[in-house]
């Protein structure tokens, strides 16, 4: 049988192939045709992180309808909240079929069902990431553990995160039970 790092390991190198396509309704707003942006992605990591805003760059105007332009994501019409982590999100509104289609918006920002992400998007997720970590740890030891992680470890766990290093991520876990 495999060993704990074994398993946890496998998960983390757990990917979702993700097909990125302008929705319909948003077309007639881009200043360029553009092609679907295909990517295989980590289960660990967040939309917003992903380079999707570079592909579609040049083809989105600053503004639409007299309103700035705010990308967001769907699938199948439900808005994909941003400060979960991709493989979350699959696993609650996908279907399993892949790769997975979602869609992008650059209107009509849904504000009563998805948070705003402001202008430092990196700072915002790992803020963002490190409140669900001490949250989790709060439910799961009553905040016994993460109140003793000091800052550098919730940045080395952040950047083991966001740079895909198992073992940074691994080595302040074991370290301190989270």
């Amino acid at each position: 049988m495999a060993n704990d790092r074994e398993v946890l390991k496998e998960v983390w190198e757990g990917k979702i192939p993700i097909k990125f396509v302008i929705d319909e309704a948003d077309r007639s707003h881009l200043l360029a045709e553009k092609y679907p942006y295909n990517i295989l992605v980590s289960r660990m990591t967040y939309l917003p992180l992903l380079p999707v805003g570079r592909h579609y760059n040049s083809a989105v105007p600053t503004e639409v309808n007299g309103q700035p332009t705010e990308m967001w994501y769907s699938y199948r019409g439900i808005p994909l909240k941003w400060h979960l982590p991709v493989g979350v999100l699959f696993d609650l509104v996908g279907d399993g079929s892949l790769p997975w289609q979602l869609d992008i918006h650059i209107s009509e920002f849904p504000a009563d069902k998805i948070q705003r992400l402001g202008t430092n998007v990196e700072e915002e997720v790992k803020t963002s990431f490190i409140h669900n970590v001490k949250e989790a740890g709060w439910i799961k030891h009553r905040g016994l553990v993460t109140s003793a992680l000091r800052p550098e470890q919730f940045n080395q766990l952040w950047r083991g995160l966001h740079r895909d290093k198992f073992d940074d991520v691994r080595y302040i876990r074991n370290m301190s039970k989270i």
